[in-house]
């Protein structure tokens, strides 16, 4: 099936929105919840609190319904949460606060900032493992972010949509793929609506 906007839409966009906001905190909040009590647990949940969600939505609206669709909306969630903690450390934006709360390395130090990065990182693939072929999209997604941050930090020459399309682009397919359908046009929108989005939040 060939992705249009109106069909990730559906028929209530807002709809879609408050239903996958609710599904993807319930699961995301039991995935925290089934790490060890204690500060890598707290740690955790302080990375993901208060997001927008929007990748995740995004995934749940292109695998509307299908079984694993909260798992790799989930698996973009934690991959984007990750992505974050890394941002705001002392080497990069050394960013006090997150979402407006303390960042991560801000309540629990730089090290535990690091830490819960590859945390979240482990879990994002493990709930992208439930879906043939979303862990690939995933790790391409990474790999291409990771590679846009080098550039930034250490090259000064790249632009902030680099960072942003492959976690859409990622989720779009994630969730064509949890739905059968074959994930490249859903790849492409999804890169399209990440550079769209990055260029309005500037």
């Amino acid at each position: 099936m060939a992705p249009t906007f109106a069909c990730i839409a559906n028929s209530s966009p807002i709809m879609v929105r408050m239903q996958a906001n609710s599904a993807v905190m319930a699961a995301l909040c039991a995935q925290v919840d089934a790490l060890p009590a204690g500060g890598a647990r707290n740690a955790a949940a302080a990375a993901l609190d208060c997001g927008k969600h929007l990748r995740a939505h995004l995934a749940c609206a292109c695998g509307h319904q299908a079984p694993a669709v909260l798992d790799m909306a989930c698996a973009v969630e934690l991959l984007h949460a990750a992505s974050l903690v890394v941002d705001d450390l002392p080497v990069f934006d050394n960013a006090a606060q997150r979402r407006g709360a303390p960042s991560v390395h801000a309540q629990f130090g730089a090290s535990a900032g690091i830490l819960t990065a590859h945390l979240l990182t482990s879990m994002a693939y493990q709930a992208a493992a439930r879906v043939s072929g979303a862990v690939a999209e995933l790790a391409q997604a990474e790999q291409d972010m990771s590679l846009s941050q080098w550039r930034e930090s250490l090259e000064g020459s790249a632009g902030e949509t680099e960072k942003t399309a492959p976690l859409f682009a990622a989720a779009a397919a994630m969730g064509a793929l949890a739905r059968g359908y074959e994930p490249t046009p859903w790849r492409a929108l999804g890169a399209e609506l990440g550079t769209l989005y990055q260029h309005l939040d500037d």
